[in-house]
């Protein structure tokens, strides 16, 4: 799984001192939910953490799991084996029956310290009933032990730029074996850790910026056929993201529904149907605003120019 992951990765001291202080409790059990829209860097960040930490106990990372009864009995086996055992569970909020069976599991567990680390897009109705599906869960997710936080975008100090970009294209042109001189991308138009990337694998691999925004814009739209309903299908949640990009964001339910209500794409939505969509918007892209703009901002861009939006 490490081979294909980017170096140099530019962690950020003071998050992994506090990573390292929550791990480090006394408490028997933790659990941290940490909720953000994709493209943050939520599971890159705790992918290089718990490789760095390789061989200082049970360190991993789960991502799609087809049988939740086989992985929670195998953690069961091997946890006994580790004093420290850390386990980031990555979609949490769809694999509800995984990370059911962990928690139990992780309950009822050895000696030592266990972790849970839940990565998620929001916080929302899942989460909620998580916490109702059993008395004993209730009480752990109800507790001290849960820590709830919003994930903050992974960003690489404007001094470090140059550096980070260097350092991708030197990774993926060792890992697609490319030999000679790449060209480097001038790393200041770029702000976020995935962008410098993007850019990076575009220069090596010669395929141009626009096939892999397109590549992750797609991503977008799967997630967006998988959350939509019948009467808020994906094309309105697409609709909705280009427009709130293109105004930055939304303060209030008051300012969304002067902007949407019996407007455009969404003016046969019912006024409960609009509701609803404010709050599955609010979900999947979670923020300091009512409804928030999506990121980063090349896929954001994107939306707008498919969308003929200026």
């Amino acid at each position: 799984m490490h081979a294909t992951v980017l170096r140099p990765f530019l962690a950020d001291p003071a998050v992994e001192t506090a990573l390292d202080g929550w791990i480090d409790r006394d408490d028997p059990l933790l659990v941290r939910l940490e909720y953000g829209p994709g493209g943050v860097g939520k599971t890159r960040r705790w992918l290089e953490y718990c490789h760095v930490r390789e061989g200082l106990g049970l360190y991993g990372l789960l991502s799609r799991c087809d049988d939740p009864v086989l992985t929670a009995d195998h953690f069961g086996q091997v946890a006994a084996a580790s004093e420290t055992r850390v386990l980031v569970i990555d979609y949490a909020e769809s694999q509800p029956e995984l990370v059911k069976r962990l928690l139990a599991r992780a309950l009822d567990g050895s000696a030592g310290r266990t972790r849970i680390i839940l990565l998620a897009r929001n916080a929302s109705e899942w989460w909620a009933r998580l916490r109702r599906s059993s008395a004993s869960l209730q009480a752990l997710l109800s507790s001290p032990a849960v820590t709830e936080a919003r994930a903050i975008p992974m960003a690489i100090p404007q001094d470090r730029h140059k550096e980070a970009m260097a350092g991708a294209v030197s990774a993926y042109s060792a890992h697609f074996g490319i030999a000679g001189d790449v060209p480097v991308p001038k790393p200041a138009q770029y702000g976020s850790a995935l962008e410098i990337q993007m850019a990076a694998l575009a220069s090596v691999t010669a395929g141009g910026m626009d096939d892999l925004v397109a590549a992750i814009v797609d991503r977008e739209r799967r997630f967006w056929e998988k959350c939509a309903t019948p009467a808020l299908p994906a094309t309105l949640l697409e609709a909705m993201a280009a427009a709130i990009y293109q105004v930055g964001g939304v303060a209030s339910l008051k300012e969304a529904e002067r902007m949407f209500a019996g407007r455009g794409a969404f003016r046969d939505l019912r006024a409960h149907e609009l509701v609803d969509l404010f709050a599955l918007m609010r979900s999947l892209y979670p923020g300091e605003r009512f409804l928030n703009p999506v990121q980063p901002d090349l896929i954001g861009e994107r939306l707008l120019e498919e969308h003929g939006i200026c």
